[in-house]
């Protein structure tokens, strides 16, 4: 199949982009010292060396079947159970994670965003499925981050500002 130019372009960006992530990713690993997230950054990596074959596949203009995405089974239960204890509090571990998590965030918006503007429904198919494994990867990440306390704190609404809201555009409810 020939590929649309928009599709081969951001393929293209995506595959530089997994380039230097994967270098930084491989980075992490080797200096993080908690064996959990060493394990996290090993699925993260696993996830986008699956990336790569399918989006070079794509690029094969004697190729013409349908291609899916591979399940990347690691993403869809628990690595491993956190102890209720902290195995210690390396300093390195927090910086790594926050950004192993970044990446994941990242890669997650970039793959969606571009799957939007994709014109093959094929590949836009793959990179829409692509954002949500990296959706998985984020919510692992977040995991680990909470159980070491290491989560971003969010502040949380008033339930009177909730309350406002739901008045405010209670009459979108009465629209057709």
């Amino acid at each position: 199949m020939l590929l649309p130019a928009i599709d081969a372009g951001l393929m293209e960006t995506h595959l530089s982009t997994h380039e230097g992530k994967l270098f930084k990713l491989h980075t992490f690993y080797h200096q993080a010292k908690d064996p959990h997230l060493k394990e996290l950054l090993l699925l993260q990596i696993k996830v986008m060396k699956v990336h790569v074959p399918v989006m070079l596949s794509f690029f094969n203009p004697h190729l013409n079947e349908w291609i899916e995405l591979p399940m990347v089974d690691e993403l869809y239960h628990d690595l491993f159970s956190l102890p209720h204890s902290s195995d210690g509090n390396h300093s390195v571990d927090k910086p790594i994670a926050l950004e192993a998590k970044s990446t994941a965030t990242e890669m997650a918006q970039e793959n969606f965003t571009s799957a939007l503007m994709m014109k093959n429904e094929n590949v836009k198919h793959v990179h829409v499925h692509m954002a949500l494994q990296q959706y998985e990867l984020l919510k692992k990440f977040e995991k680990y981050l909470k159980h070491k306390g290491w989560a971003a704190w969010h502040l949380n609404a008033s339930k009177k500002g909730q309350l406002e809201t739901i008045q405010k555009y209670q009459h979108l409810l009465q629209q057709a």
